[in-house]
């Protein structure tokens, strides 16, 4: 359960992981404007861990999907802290129509009139404190760099919190997320 703000979205959003053995994940989504559901598998090459997943879901009353890739490298230990770098890169496409909010924007559709979006990062994580620089494609609005750092702490074996901070670079404006999580292990 989370509550935040990010380029396209705001508001008060649950997600719900399932995971078994082997490494198949189905994640379900719920906010107001949005929501999706992602089914894939996790992997490993050599040291790098992935999860690859294709997505489904809504903006404003209109459908996407797309593939999902994360990647990460576990680089060593500083100071008893794992050190990791690692991408996600998520590509969407609309099907049908814009989202209710970019429908009459005053900008023209793209010129292609496929509705896509594009977003992509880099991080370094270093324990609980995590580096990010992410890029959005979203429609017809200009790329958006979004740098953010966020920091996470357990408060119990089975629940920990997350704060960040990112900033919108197109809008001049900070972007503030709080978010727990709740897991329960494997049996």
């Amino acid at each position: 359960m989370s509550s935040g703000e990010d380029p396209i979205s705001s508001g008060i959003t649950s997600i719900g992981q399932f995971e078994n053995e082997k490494g198949r994940l189905a994640e379900i989504a719920v906010q107001a404007e949005q929501g999706w559901f992602k089914w894939g598998s996790r992997f490993k090459l050599g040291p790098v861990k992935g999860l690859l997943a294709g997505a489904l879901g809504h903006f404003q009353g209109a459908p996407w999907g797309g593939p999902f890739l994360t990647l990460d490298l576990p680089i060593g230990k500083v100071m008893g802290q794992e050190i990791s770098v690692g991408t996600m890169q998520w590509p969407r496409v609309f099907f049908v129509n814009e989202p209710r909010g970019h429908v009459n924007d005053g900008k023209p559709a793209n010129k292609s009139d496929v509705y896509s979006v594009y977003l992509g990062s880099v991080n370094l994580s270093a324990g609980p404190i995590n580096l990010t620089y992410s890029k959005l494609s979203f429609l017809d609005d200009p790329w958006n760099s979004i740098p953010g750092v966020s920091f996470t702490k357990s408060v119990r074996k089975d629940v920990s919190v997350t704060a960040s901070v990112s900033r919108n670079v197109n809008r001049k404006e900070y972007m503030y997320y709080v978010g727990a999580t709740w897991s329960r292990p494997a049996k």
